[in-house]
Formats: C-alpha cells, structure tokens, sequence
C-alpha cells in the first residue's frame, strides 16, 4: 500500500474489503470506517463486564488491565472507548490510571473471562467466541490510592459514556465509587492490538 508500507494491516483491510493492493480509494478514511473491517486491521473489539459488592466501609472499584507483555515482545494497547456504570445510590466515580511504579497496580481477581470479542468472526480453536488476547477486567474492594485524573458524576442507575482511554502493557484505569458500602457495575467497549516496536513510549 502506497504511503503505508511500514503498516501492513492497513494494506490488509484495503486489499480485502476493496480489492485494492496499492491505493486507499477515495472517500475513504480507514481509522473512521465499520467495525466489521477492524478484524482486517488485526484490531479485537471487545466487551467486557466486571461488578464489586458492596463491602462495609470500602470502596468498590473496578476496572481494564492490559497485562504486562512477554519476554522480547512489545505486547498489546488497550483502548477504553465507552463505559457503562451501575450504582445503587447517586455518587461521584473516579478515574485513576496506575502503572508498576512506586504507588503500583491496584485491581485484583485479574480476569479474561467476561472479556468478550465483539466480532463473532473471531473464535478459538474450539469454536467459541474468544476473550480478549490483552484485555483483562478487576475489581477492588478498599481504599483509593493516588490522586484521581478525572471525576464523574453519576445518577442511580446507569447511563453510558464516551471514553478515550489508551493503555500501554502493564497499566490499568480503575473507576472508583466514592460512597462507601455501595455496588458497584462497570459495562466497558473497546478494542485492542498488537502493538508494533517503533509504538512503545521512548
């Protein structure tokens, strides 16, 4: 593909949905277009669904990780585009980011089930949808740890928001409650990828 040879999986939803093997046609915007062509681009759009009990005198938190990456390999990016949150009374959530640095990764119960593919297409070798290769839901029950970067005020009830979240391997974004003894539901849509060398932070 002309201008992306250094991407080949744009070169590859090109070429199958369009039959084209050098030229985007016009009109076109492949970051912008259907979901269904994000298979082609290697991309895995995912849901996922995680709910922490109410505990007396704690916080619920929950939560997307993408895991840290194997030996020698660049690992994955994890993109948060939507959440969904179910509270049982009016309160303020918390967005906290948090890495493997001096303060640490928060969530436990690290999980892939309940991270679910979006695009049936995609199945394992059993034939079953497949889970996330680098989503993985969490929950915590306790205090919040570190400053928030962001603060949302939610009614009882649930209502969807838009997110633009991006994690690197081996960081979280934690959604904490703010009232004590409260259930919390978090509902989350994204998607993930491989993520190529030359994309790691410097």
């Amino acid at each position: 593909m002309i201008g992306l040879e250094d991407a080949p999986r744009y070169g590859e939803v090109v070429k199958r949905i369009f039959g084209q093997d050098e030229v985007v046609p016009p009109g076109i915007t492949i970051e912008g277009e259907r979901p269904e062509y994000a298979l082609h681009k290697r991309e895995n759009l995912f849901f996922a669904f995680v709910a922490q009990a109410a505990v007396a005198a704690q916080f619920a938190q929950v939560g997307i990780r993408n895991g840290a990456p194997t030996a020698g390999q660049p690992g994955g990016i994890v993109v948060i585009t939507d959440a969904v949150f179910g509270v049982s009374a009016t309160m303020d959530i918390e967005l906290h980011l948090y890495s493997s640095d001096a303060i640490g990764l928060q969530l436990g119960g690290i999980s892939s089930v309940g991270v679910i593919s979006r695009d049936t297409r995609a199945l394992d070798q059993n034939k079953t949808i497949r889970s996330d290769p680098f989503a993985r839901i969490g929950l915590k029950s306790g205090a919040i740890t570190g400053a928030p970067v962001y603060k949302i005020s939610w009614l009882t009830g649930s209502d969807s928001r838009p997110m633009d979240i991006v994690l690197g391997p081996g960081t979280e974004a934690v959604f904490a409650g703010l009232l004590v003894n409260t259930t919390l539901f978090g509902s989350f849509r994204g998607y993930s990828r491989a993520m190529r060398p030359e994309e790691a932070a410097d």
